[in-house]
C-alpha cells in the first residue's frame, strides 16, 4: 500500500488492525523504514543506519526513557487524517498551519499529482525513489509555506504572542519544549512528552486555546488551524541537530524581517537540553 503523507514512510493501516489508532506498533519492525523516509526531507540528513539500529545509551544508575527512538520499544500511533506516532518521551518534530496557508487549487493539483506519483510508485522504495517523493512533494509544501500565502494572521507580535504564550504555559509539567519558531502562517515546534501526557493532547491543548484566543484578539470566529499536524520522532543526537538548524534557518529561508516571526534556539549535547538560562537565543 503506497504510504501516507507525511507517515514516515509507513504502508496505511490493513485489516490485520496495525496502526489502528491508539495502537501499538513493534518498533523493531518499522523504524529502520521510518527512517529511510527521511532522506533528503527538509531538514532531516541521510541517515546512519549503524547508529538507527542501537538504543540511546541509558545513563549508568538511571531509569530514565531515552531521548531518541528506540529500536527495541513499541511506539504508539494515533490518526486523524494523518497517523502520529509517540514513544514514550522520545524528542518529536512538530509542525502545523494556518487553515488558510496553502492555496485551494495548488493543494488540488498536488493531491491529484501525488495520487497519480503514488500509483506508480508502490512500496517498499529505495533511497532515489524516497528522495524523489520527497523532492516533488514534501519540499513542494513547505515551498508554499514560506512563500507567505494566506492571511498570514501570526506576522503580527501581538496575535503570535498567543501562540507563545501556550508553547511555555505547560513546559517542564506536561512536556519538555525545546526550540521552537513561529512563522507568519505556520508553527514548528521540538519538544518531548513527559510522563502519560499524549502526543495528540497536548497538540488539542495548543491549537484549541491559541485559536480561541486568536479569534477574540481579532474580533471574529471560524476556523484558525489546519485539523491536523505533521510530526516526526527523533531518532538521534544528529538528526535532533539537522532539525534544531532547519528551525533556526526558516525565518532567513522565508526572507522574514525581524517582527515577523518569535523563536527559541537551543543548543544541546547528548540530547539533553542545557538550564534555561543558558545557551538560549530568543526572539519574541
Amino acid at each position: 500500500m503506497p504510504a501516507a503523507p507525511w507517515s514516515g514512510g509507513v504502508p496505511a493501516p490493513d485489516s490485520s488492525g496495525a496502526g489502528r489508532p491508539g495502537s501499538f506498533l513493534p518498533c523493531t519492525v518499522i523504524v529502520l523504514d521510518e527512517i529511510q523516509q527521511y532522506i533528503n526531507e527538509p531538514g532531516h540528513p541521510a541517515p546512519d543506519y549503524a547508529e538507527a539500529e542501537r538504543p540511546y545509551p541509558f545513563e549508568a544508575g538511571r531509569d530514565a526513557p531515552p531521548p531518541f527512538v528506540n529500536p527495541y520499544a513499541d511506539i504508539q500511533v494515533t490518526s486523524n487524517s494523518l497517523p502520529h506516532w509517540q514513544q514514550g518521551e522520545t524528542w518529536i518534530f512538530v509542525t502545523w498551519r494556518l487553515a488558510d496557508s496553502l492555496p485551494a487549487d495548488k493543494l488540488r493539483a498536488w493531491q491529484e499529482e501525488k495520487q497519480a506519483w503514488l500509483a506508480h510508485h508502490p512500496e517498499p522504495w529505495n533511497p532515489a525513489t524516497t528522495g524523489e517523493y520527497h523532492e516533488r512533494f514534501t519540499r513542494r509544501i513547505e515551498d508554499w509555506l514560506d512563500a507567505g500565502h494566506g492571511a498570514c494572521i501570526l506576522r503580527e507580535p501581538a496575535v503570535r504572542r498567543n501562540v507563545t504564550d501556550a508553547l511555555a504555559f505547560f513546559d517542564s509539567q506536561r512536556y519538555e519544549l525545546g526550540d521552537w519558531v513561529v512563522m507568519p502562517n505556520h508553527v514548528h515546534v521540538l519538544f518531548r512528552p513527559l510522563g502519560e501526557h499524549r502526543l495528540p493532547d497536548i497538540l488539542q491543548s495548543w491549537k484549541s486555546f491559541t485559536a480561541k484566543a486568536i479569534n477574540k484578539a481579532l474580533g471574529r470566529t471560524g476556523s484558525v488551524w489546519q485539523e491536523d499536524y505533521w510530526d516526526r520522532l527523533i531518532r538521534n543526537e544528529r538528526h535532533l541537530n539537522a532539525v534544531q538548524r532547519y528551525i533556526a534557518g526558516n525565518p532567513a529561508k522565508a526572507g522574514l524581517r525581524e517582527r515577523e516571526w518569535s523563536g527559541r534556539f537551543l543548543q544541546r549535547s547528548g540530547g539533553v537540553p542545557p538550564p534555561k538560562r543558558d545557551g538560549a537565543s530568543r526572539r519574541t
